[in-house]
Protein backbone atom coordinates (compact mmCIF):
# COMPACT_ATOMS: atom_id res chain seq x y z
CA UNK A 1 0.00 0.00 0.00
CA UNK A 2 2.32 2.37 0.76
CA UNK A 3 4.33 2.09 -2.89
CA UNK A 4 0.60 2.17 -4.61
CA UNK A 5 0.34 5.94 -2.11
CA UNK A 6 4.01 6.97 -3.38
CA UNK A 7 3.23 6.45 -7.24
CA UNK A 8 -0.45 7.94 -6.96
CA UNK A 9 1.13 10.68 -4.95
CA UNK A 10 4.10 11.00 -7.75
CA UNK A 11 0.64 11.06 -10.58
CA UNK A 12 -0.76 13.85 -8.33
CA UNK A 13 2.12 16.19 -8.33
CA UNK A 14 2.89 15.85 -12.16
CA UNK A 15 -0.66 16.75 -12.68
CA UNK A 16 -0.24 19.50 -10.74
CA UNK A 17 2.96 20.93 -12.40
CA UNK A 18 1.20 20.18 -15.72
CA UNK A 19 -1.74 22.27 -14.33
CA UNK A 20 0.30 24.64 -13.38
CA UNK A 21 2.26 25.46 -16.82
CA UNK A 22 -0.95 25.04 -18.57
CA UNK A 23 -2.41 27.65 -15.97
CA UNK A 24 0.62 29.81 -16.93
CA UNK A 25 0.27 29.59 -20.40
CA UNK A 26 -3.50 30.80 -20.40
CA UNK A 27 -2.46 33.56 -17.67
CA UNK A 28 0.15 34.79 -20.88
CA UNK A 29 -2.42 34.15 -23.47
CA UNK A 30 -5.19 36.19 -21.57
CA UNK A 31 -2.47 39.10 -21.35
CA UNK A 32 -1.41 38.37 -24.96
CA UNK A 33 -5.05 38.68 -25.74
CA UNK A 34 -5.77 41.82 -23.46
CA UNK A 35 -2.70 43.57 -25.09
CA UNK A 36 -3.96 42.47 -28.02
CA UNK A 37 -7.43 44.12 -27.76
CA UNK A 38 -6.37 47.89 -26.42
CA UNK A 39 -4.07 47.84 -29.07
CA UNK A 40 -7.40 47.02 -31.82
CA UNK A 41 -9.15 49.74 -29.53
CA UNK A 42 -6.57 52.18 -29.98
CA UNK A 43 -6.30 51.49 -33.47
CA UNK A 44 -10.41 51.91 -33.80
CA UNK A 45 -10.27 55.27 -31.94
CA UNK A 46 -7.50 56.37 -34.22
CA UNK A 47 -9.46 55.46 -36.72
CA UNK A 48 -12.64 57.11 -36.18
CA UNK A 49 -10.43 60.72 -35.07
CA UNK A 50 -9.06 60.16 -38.71
CA UNK A 51 -12.83 59.75 -39.84
CA UNK A 52 -13.79 62.69 -37.75
CA UNK A 53 -10.97 64.59 -39.12
CA UNK A 54 -11.71 63.38 -42.83
CA UNK A 55 -15.48 64.44 -42.49
CA UNK A 56 -14.46 68.12 -41.02
CA UNK A 57 -11.73 68.17 -44.52
CA UNK A 58 -14.52 67.37 -45.92
CA UNK A 59 -17.27 69.89 -45.08
CA UNK A 60 -14.38 72.76 -45.32
CA UNK A 61 -13.50 71.88 -48.84
CA UNK A 62 -17.43 71.47 -49.65
CA UNK A 63 -17.58 75.25 -48.15
CA UNK A 64 -14.77 76.29 -50.06
CA UNK A 65 -16.73 74.72 -53.48
CA UNK A 66 -19.15 76.72 -52.31
CA UNK A 67 -17.85 80.15 -51.87
CA UNK A 68 -16.34 79.40 -55.28
CA UNK A 69 -19.45 78.52 -57.15
CA UNK A 70 -20.77 82.28 -55.76
CA UNK A 71 -17.74 83.78 -56.62
CA UNK A 72 -17.52 82.33 -60.36
CA UNK A 73 -21.88 83.12 -60.56
CA UNK A 74 -21.32 86.78 -59.40
CA UNK A 75 -18.42 86.84 -62.02
CA UNK A 76 -20.36 85.89 -64.50
CA UNK A 77 -23.49 88.38 -63.45
CA UNK A 78 -20.44 90.69 -63.71
CA UNK A 79 -19.63 89.93 -66.82
CA UNK A 80 -22.99 89.70 -68.29
CA UNK A 81 -23.73 93.34 -66.84
CA UNK A 82 -20.79 94.84 -68.64
CA UNK A 83 -21.33 92.44 -71.99
CA UNK A 84 -24.77 94.45 -71.82
CA UNK A 85 -23.17 97.63 -71.38
CA UNK A 86 -21.17 97.39 -74.04
CA UNK A 87 -23.40 96.49 -76.20
CA UNK A 88 -25.45 99.26 -74.68
CA UNK A 89 -22.41 101.38 -75.46
CA UNK A 90 -22.23 100.16 -78.74
CA UNK A 91 -25.23 100.60 -80.17
CA UNK A 92 -25.84 104.25 -78.71
CA UNK A 93 -22.41 105.13 -80.80
CA UNK A 94 -23.81 103.17 -83.97
CA UNK A 95 -26.86 105.19 -83.88
CA UNK A 96 -25.11 108.09 -83.28
CA UNK A 97 -22.42 107.57 -85.92
CA UNK A 98 -25.54 106.57 -88.50
CA UNK A 99 -27.66 109.88 -87.32
CA UNK A 100 -24.30 112.08 -87.96
CA UNK A 101 -23.76 110.29 -91.30
CA UNK A 102 -27.55 110.38 -92.19
CA UNK A 103 -27.09 114.30 -91.37
CA UNK A 104 -24.36 115.03 -93.56
CA UNK A 105 -21.58 114.77 -90.99
CA UNK A 106 -19.18 112.79 -93.89
CA UNK A 107 -15.91 114.72 -93.12
CA UNK A 108 -15.58 114.90 -89.29
CA UNK A 109 -12.44 115.82 -87.41
CA UNK A 110 -12.60 112.84 -84.66
CA UNK A 111 -9.79 114.12 -82.49
CA UNK A 112 -11.89 117.71 -81.99
CA UNK A 113 -15.22 115.57 -81.73
CA UNK A 114 -13.72 113.57 -78.94
CA UNK A 115 -12.23 116.59 -77.04
CA UNK A 116 -15.66 117.72 -77.16
CA UNK A 117 -17.29 115.17 -76.23
CA UNK A 118 -14.91 115.03 -73.48
CA UNK A 119 -14.94 118.30 -72.18
CA UNK A 120 -19.27 118.51 -71.94
CA UNK A 121 -18.69 115.06 -70.26
CA UNK A 122 -16.16 116.36 -67.38
CA UNK A 123 -18.12 119.81 -67.58
CA UNK A 124 -14.79 121.50 -69.04
CA UNK A 125 -15.41 124.65 -70.84
CA UNK A 126 -15.84 123.67 -74.63
CA UNK A 127 -13.54 125.64 -77.27
CA UNK A 128 -16.76 127.29 -78.53
CA UNK A 129 -19.92 128.52 -76.67
CA UNK A 130 -23.57 127.63 -77.55
CA UNK A 131 -24.16 130.38 -79.14
CA UNK A 132 -21.73 129.86 -81.76
CA UNK A 133 -22.35 126.41 -81.93
CA UNK A 134 -26.32 126.94 -83.22
CA UNK A 135 -24.73 129.41 -85.59
CA UNK A 136 -22.01 127.41 -86.98
CA UNK A 137 -24.70 124.19 -87.49
CA UNK A 138 -27.34 126.33 -88.63
CA UNK A 139 -24.96 127.71 -91.41
CA UNK A 140 -23.51 124.04 -91.68
CA UNK A 141 -26.60 122.42 -92.58
CA UNK A 142 -28.05 125.12 -94.70
CA UNK A 143 -25.15 124.85 -97.38
CA UNK A 144 -25.58 120.83 -97.20
CA UNK A 145 -29.36 121.60 -97.75
CA UNK A 146 -28.52 124.16 -100.77
CA UNK A 147 -26.03 121.44 -102.47
CA UNK A 148 -28.81 117.92 -101.69
CA UNK A 149 -31.50 120.80 -103.09
CA UNK A 150 -28.98 121.39 -106.48
CA UNK A 151 -28.00 117.96 -106.95
CA UNK A 152 -32.06 116.43 -106.45
CA UNK A 153 -33.45 119.31 -108.77
CA UNK A 154 -31.00 118.35 -111.68
CA UNK A 155 -31.55 114.42 -111.27
CA UNK A 156 -35.26 115.24 -111.18
CA UNK A 157 -35.20 117.37 -113.74
CA UNK A 158 -33.49 114.98 -115.78
CA UNK A 159 -35.63 111.87 -114.97
CA UNK A 160 -38.94 113.84 -115.60
CA UNK A 161 -37.25 114.48 -119.29
CA UNK A 162 -36.79 110.97 -119.62
CA UNK A 163 -39.80 109.59 -118.25
CA UNK A 164 -41.90 112.29 -120.15
CA UNK A 165 -40.83 110.33 -123.75
CA UNK A 166 -42.63 107.19 -121.98
CA UNK A 167 -45.80 105.67 -124.06
CA UNK A 168 -48.73 106.60 -122.17
CA UNK A 169 -46.94 109.59 -119.98
CA UNK A 170 -48.90 113.15 -120.11
CA UNK A 171 -47.29 116.55 -119.29
CA UNK A 172 -49.63 119.05 -118.45
CA UNK A 173 -49.09 122.78 -118.76
CA UNK A 174 -47.74 122.86 -115.15
CA UNK A 175 -45.33 120.31 -115.79
CA UNK A 176 -47.00 117.55 -113.89
CA UNK A 177 -46.90 113.87 -115.40
CA UNK A 178 -49.51 111.25 -115.32
CA UNK A 179 -49.98 108.30 -116.61
CA UNK A 180 -53.40 105.78 -116.38
CA UNK A 181 -52.92 102.59 -114.76
CA UNK A 182 -57.27 102.03 -114.61
CA UNK A 183 -59.58 104.78 -115.85
CA UNK A 184 -62.86 104.64 -114.00
CA UNK A 185 -66.16 105.91 -115.00
CA UNK A 186 -67.36 107.77 -112.09
CA UNK A 187 -67.40 111.52 -110.73
CA UNK A 188 -64.16 113.96 -110.87
CA UNK A 189 -63.44 116.12 -107.42
CA UNK A 190 -62.93 119.79 -107.69
CA UNK A 191 -60.22 121.77 -105.89
CA UNK A 192 -62.62 122.07 -102.82
CA UNK A 193 -63.34 118.63 -102.80
CA UNK A 194 -62.64 116.09 -99.83
CA UNK A 195 -61.85 112.27 -101.51
CA UNK A 196 -61.01 109.19 -100.21
CA UNK A 197 -57.78 107.83 -102.02
CA UNK A 198 -55.54 104.73 -101.21
CA UNK A 199 -52.14 105.61 -102.45
CA UNK A 200 -48.21 104.34 -102.15
CA UNK A 201 -45.33 107.47 -102.73
CA UNK A 202 -41.83 106.99 -103.97
CA UNK A 203 -38.91 108.67 -104.75
CA UNK A 204 -37.32 108.20 -107.80
CA UNK A 205 -34.62 105.38 -106.38
CA UNK A 206 -37.50 103.50 -105.18
CA UNK A 207 -37.49 104.65 -102.08
CA UNK A 208 -41.13 104.64 -100.00
CA UNK A 209 -41.58 107.92 -98.16
CA UNK A 210 -45.57 107.16 -97.17
CA UNK A 211 -47.89 104.69 -97.89
CA UNK A 212 -51.82 104.37 -97.44
CA UNK A 213 -51.73 100.79 -99.28
CA UNK A 214 -49.17 99.47 -96.95
CA UNK A 215 -50.76 100.62 -93.69
CA UNK A 216 -53.81 98.98 -94.81
CA UNK A 217 -55.65 102.21 -94.48
CA UNK A 218 -57.07 104.47 -97.14
CA UNK A 219 -57.11 108.23 -96.49
CA UNK A 220 -59.10 111.44 -96.59
CA UNK A 221 -58.57 114.76 -97.17
CA UNK A 222 -59.16 118.28 -99.41
CA UNK A 223 -57.83 119.04 -101.92
CA UNK A 224 -56.99 121.53 -101.51
CA UNK A 225 -55.16 121.27 -98.37
CA UNK A 226 -52.28 119.01 -100.10
CA UNK A 227 -49.28 119.56 -102.59
CA UNK A 228 -50.45 121.26 -106.28
CA UNK A 229 -49.20 118.37 -108.02
CA UNK A 230 -52.17 116.35 -105.78
CA UNK A 231 -54.70 118.92 -106.11
CA UNK A 232 -54.24 119.47 -110.04
CA UNK A 233 -53.56 115.57 -110.64
CA UNK A 234 -56.79 113.86 -108.85
CA UNK A 235 -58.76 116.12 -110.46
CA UNK A 236 -58.18 114.53 -113.61
CA UNK A 237 -59.18 111.65 -112.01
CA UNK A 238 -63.00 110.03 -112.25
CA UNK A 239 -64.09 108.11 -109.34
CA UNK A 240 -62.56 104.81 -109.46
CA UNK A 241 -59.08 105.30 -111.48
CA UNK A 242 -56.00 104.48 -110.55
CA UNK A 243 -53.08 106.96 -112.22
CA UNK A 244 -49.84 107.18 -111.46
CA UNK A 245 -48.63 111.03 -110.67
CA UNK A 246 -45.26 112.21 -111.44
CA UNK A 247 -44.98 115.38 -109.55
CA UNK A 248 -42.18 117.74 -110.02
CA UNK A 249 -40.54 119.63 -107.17
CA UNK A 250 -42.25 123.12 -107.35
CA UNK A 251 -45.27 121.18 -107.36
CA UNK A 252 -44.17 119.23 -104.61
CA UNK A 253 -42.62 120.23 -101.71
CA UNK A 254 -40.02 122.13 -102.97
CA UNK A 255 -36.51 122.97 -100.88
CA UNK A 256 -38.79 122.92 -97.64
CA UNK A 257 -39.49 119.49 -96.96
CA UNK A 258 -40.73 117.32 -94.02
CA UNK A 259 -37.94 117.31 -91.56
CA UNK A 260 -36.91 113.90 -90.25
CA UNK A 261 -38.08 111.79 -93.15
CA UNK A 262 -36.59 110.42 -96.83
CA UNK A 263 -37.46 113.05 -99.04
CA UNK A 264 -34.62 115.92 -99.93
CA UNK A 265 -34.98 119.25 -100.88
CA UNK A 266 -36.52 119.66 -104.46
CA UNK A 267 -37.11 115.77 -104.72
CA UNK A 268 -39.63 114.68 -107.64
CA UNK A 269 -42.05 112.86 -106.27
CA UNK A 270 -43.97 109.80 -107.61
CA UNK A 271 -47.51 108.56 -106.34
CA UNK A 272 -49.75 105.75 -107.54
CA UNK A 273 -53.11 107.19 -106.31
CA UNK A 274 -56.51 105.27 -106.33
CA UNK A 275 -59.28 107.28 -105.94
CA UNK A 276 -61.68 105.59 -104.30
CA UNK A 277 -64.91 107.80 -103.54
CA UNK A 278 -65.67 112.01 -103.14
CA UNK A 279 -66.38 113.02 -100.00
CA UNK A 280 -68.18 115.99 -100.69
Amino acid sequence: HGKVFAVVASEIGKLAENSSREANQISKLIEKNKSDVEAGNRAISEIITFVHSLVSDINGIQGKAVDVLHAIHDQKLMNEDMNSKTRTVKNKTDQISTAMMEQGFEDLNLTAFAKAFQDVYTESKTLISNEETNGILQEYFMSLSDQAGQENLAEGQAFLEKNGKNDGVVTTESGLQYEVITQGTGAKPTAESTVKVHYHGTLIDGTVFDSSVDRGQPVEFPLNGVIPGWTEGVQLMPVGSKYKLYIPSELGYGANVPPGGPIGPNSVLIFEVELIDIIN
